[in-house]
């Protein structure tokens, strides 16, 4: 009998197009002999909010956790939090985890979940709680309401997730460490014999200090003589806790998957043990991506980036390296795909920029396109990305013929010039992270050089058979699955 597998997702599928979102769907799709749970974690609440993928018949059930919801104020507000030494004990030992395992089965242990969640956010206790910490932390002339409405937007996170429902499953399969991890070991330990699994594309930790480092924060001292003495706690703080959660979720996950060797060492130096730590790559349909050898990029060249239109993919470097490139050959084409909606800030910025430049007609948003498409019209992919897993545009690119130049992040590398056992040789060229010289330089690189563009465009699909086919990835999971129990 196969076993049943919840999924656990944050802040993606299936509200969320590409990235994680395509290889959860590819993998419920590729095992439908297998019947899976859902449980998505979003932010809050959203009426009217439609999945982006019509939800596979195998899913047998779709739940969601909203971290930031509150609850409405009582008219009477609780003095007293029933859970108030078990909460004292994980925060004095915050942020290491041995006392995690005790939170947790008392959270789902307890009988009046929606009294606590009133406790938990209006209790007089809670507020004197934070009131300790405060003092506890030196933070005396710094504003305190600051400081309490960060702890307070992080524990309620936590919170959601320890109120939530268990569904019932044999093994739960984290997409992330983050509330997801912390979801998901919430569950291994209240159902008995249930078995966890957590697959990390990127390193959560990483990401997530990323978006913190680039965050403005109220208490930081712009003054300070050394960069490191500015940071303020709060930024300290959350950095922390992102922390405690990857470890909760790597000391309770029977397995710990990365797209990669190079995340696998990352996932052992963060604290994961390394008899839990393997690989399983991603993979693509080939079978759908007609090959054909590229002996020399066309006149004028065609340049594609295929992606979310987000910070974390660094559109404006694309931007402009087209800028420099296009200095050089000035007929050439560059395309910008993918989603602009989730952050349509960013997506303007990068519209400004371009047309500050002076490139508009040269380089064009083209919004969600068909992949498969896109790839067989241009001549070279181009990833900018500050974070990646293992992005799958470039297995798409390769299984056409189309090169590839990406930035030294994720899996990017070894996807490029192969890991350790590949000697195919190079399917592009791998550059630094925000530096639109260096891709510029690339791009030149392969219009100038026919013999390596060409080796290029045969090494990719060859790699891409053999390391980045969907077949692998499907095999690799049923035996994980089936090897938990």
């Amino acid at each position: 009998m196969k076993p049943k597998i919840c999924l656990i997702i944050e802040g993606s599928y299936p509200y969320v197009q590409g990235g994680v979102s395509s290889w959860v769907h590819q993998l419920i799709c590729g095992l439908d002999e297998y019947a899976f749970e859902i449980v998505a974690l979003r932010s809050k609440k959203e009426d009217g909010l439609k999945p982006a993928y019509e939800i596979p018949k195998n899913v047998t059930g779709l739940h969601h956790i909203y971290l930031g919801e509150g609850i409405e104020k009582p008219l009477f507000m609780p003095k007293k939090l029933s859970l108030k030494t078990e909460i004292l004990e994980a925060l004095s030992d915050f942020p290491n985890v041995s006392s995690f395992h005790k939170v947790a089965a008392s959270f789902y242990n307890h009988n009046h979940k929606n009294s606590l969640k009133k406790e938990i956010i209006y209790a007089e206790d809670v507020y004197n709680m934070c009131e300790e910490s405060y003092k506890k932390f030196g933070l005396l002339g710094k504003s305190f309401l600051d400081f309490f409405w960060n702890i307070r937007s992080l524990y309620l996170g936590v919170s959601n997730v320890l109120l939530s429902e268990i569904p019932k499953a044999d093994i739960y399969h984290t997409v992330s460490t983050g509330y997801a991890g912390v979801y998901a070991a919430f569950c291994k330990i209240n159902r008995q014999n249930s078995k966890m699994i957590v697959t990390e594309h990127g390193i959560y930790t990483r990401e997530r200090n990323m978006e913190v480092c680039i965050s403005a924060w109220p208490d930081i001292d712009k003054d300070a003589y050394l960069p490191e003495d500015g940071i303020g706690i709060y930024k300290n703080l959350w950095q922390s806790s992102f922390r405690a959660m990857s470890n909760i979720c790597y000391r309770y996950a029977d397995k710990i998957v990365s797209l990669h060797n190079k995340n696998n060492k990352i996932q052992i130096k963060e604290g994961a043990h390394p008899d839990k730590v393997l690989t399983v790559r991603n993979g693509a349909d080939l079978s759908l991506y007609n090959f054909r050898h590229r002996i020399r990029v066309s006149n004028p060249p065609v340049i594609g980036f295929l992606g979310r239109v987000v910070k974390i993919k660094d559109v404006k470097t694309f931007i402009r390296a087209a800028d420099i490139t296009l200095k050089k050959y000035p007929e050439s084409i560059f395309l910008v795909a993918g989603p602009y909606d989730e952050d349509e800030e960013y997506y303007a910025e990068c519209v400004k920029v371009a047309k500050l430049l002076g490139i508009e007609e040269n380089l064009k948003f083209l919004g969600k396109v068909n992949s498969k498409d896109f790839c067989e019209q241009i001549d070279i992919m181009v990833l900018t990305s500050l974070s990646e897993g293992q992005p799958l545009v470039i297995t798409e690119a390769a299984g056409c013929g189309v090169p590839s130049i990406a930035t030294d992040v994720g899996g990017c590398k070894e996807m490029i010039e192969g890991g350790e056992d590949d000697e195919i040789g190079r399917a592009g060229i791998v550059t630094r992270s925000s530096n639109p010289v260096e891709t510029a330089q690339a791009i030149m690189y392969m219009i100038e050089n026919e013999d390596f563009y060409s080796d290029c465009s045969r090494n990719g699909r060859q790699r891409a058979e053999r390391y980045y086919d969907e077949k692998i990835l499907f095999e690799s999971y049923k035996k994980l699955y089936m090897g938990a129990f």
